[in-house]
């Protein structure tokens, strides 16, 4: 999830674990503790490809943070010895607070690495888009009385950061309920076609949990749909694209292509940019605007040529988030 997100999450959860004993320094170790994972975008890297395949790598470990929660709440009780005998208190927030931090991201279509260093594939359920205000704003709001209400009423403190995660987490099952009723819908459609998909995504668009979108490989190119729970019925209009077979090939022996593929479960494809071969991650975006492509290939006289890599800008816009908009309520708006 977004970094804000992430911050209210952490504040909330060191809250409700050790708010009684730490007061606002709970919230404050919480925040802390809930943005330390992400702080791995700051690491050098060797090329574009691993700064986006290696975020969310070892700092999401569970393994690591399971190693760092007896020395983060070491350092705790240093720094503020009246706590001392809550040290397994301190223990609790360190790891409810990290694990609650993965946990979160593994919903997202993302890719998160929990169980780095071994060769597991990303988890990515995709039931949340990366930033949704439904599940962000009870958590804030429950830090802000948090906040508010910590010293003067701590109970009421702890009820109202109670409820702010109690929201939070309801939204999150909602999303697995939708995303459910959205297979359900998909699998049923493609019956009908008669297609036998090779994998498919089901993930919602920005900013919501209504709108999803479908991206499904089949044979030697992929289908996209969408699917508003309020809008659509049980068909899904399908647009087909090619995956860029021939470019993809040319570059087989490439490994950057392979552990793009990998990391993005095989949603991927090639197309041709002027004299660029640009290989993008399917899963973020909508035909034709993605936010992960990068340049892996030229193309010359002698065919393809493999060049370093080179990242593309994000080519979505707010346009993107109206027609999410008017697609929600019509089922005939263009996305």
């Amino acid at each position: 999830m977004d970094s804000v997100t992430q911050l209210v999450l952490g504040a909330a959860a060191g809250y409700a674990a050790l708010g009684p004993v730490a007061g606002r320094r709970a919230l404050v170790w919480g925040a802390a503790l809930g943005t330390l994972p992400d702080l791995d975008v700051f690491l050098p890297r060797a090329d574009p490809i691993a700064a986006f395949t290696e975020h969310r790598g070892f700092s999401h470990s569970l393994f690591v943070l399971a190693a760092l929660v007896p020395a983060c709440a070491a350092l705790a009780v240093r720094l503020h010895p009246d706590t001392r005998h809550a040290r397994r208190g301190w223990q609790r927030l360190t790891a409810l607070v990290l694990g609650t931090h993965v946990l979160l991201d593994c919903f997202t279509v993302y890719g998160t690495q929990i169980f780095w260093p071994l060769p597991w594939a990303p988890e990515s359920w995709s039931t949340i888009f990366v930033v949704d205000p439904a599940y962000t704003l009870p958590l804030a709001a429950g830090v802000l009385a948090a906040v508010w209400w910590g010293r003067k009423r701590p109970d009421r403190a702890r009820r109202l950061g109670g409820w702010g995660l109690a929201l939070s987490t309801a939204y999150l099952i909602w999303t697995c309920g939708a995303k459910a009723m959205v297979e359900d819908v998909v699998t049923r459609d493609l019956d009908r076609r008669g297609i036998q998909p090779r994998a498919v995504l089901t993930t919602p668009t920005p900013l919501n949990s209504i709108l999803w979108r479908i991206v499904v490989l089949d044979g030697d190119g992929w289908l996209e749909g969408y699917h508003s729970l309020l809008a659509d019925g049980e068909q899904v209009r399908w647009t087909r694209h090619g995956r860029g077979g021939p470019l993809l090939a040319a570059l087989a022996e490439d490994g950057r292509t392979a552990h793009l593929d990998w990391f993005a479960h095989g949603f991927t494809d090639a197309i041709r940019e002027g004299d660029d071969v640009v290989v993008r991650d399917l899963r973020m975006g909508g035909s034709p605007r993605f936010a992960f492509r990068f340049v892996l290939g030229h193309i010359g006289a002698d065919g393809v040529v493999p060049v370093p890599t080179r990242q593309l800008p994000s080519d979505l816009s707010t346009e993107d988030l109206r027609r999410t908009w008017a697609r929600i309520f019509d089922p005939t708006a263009p996305r």
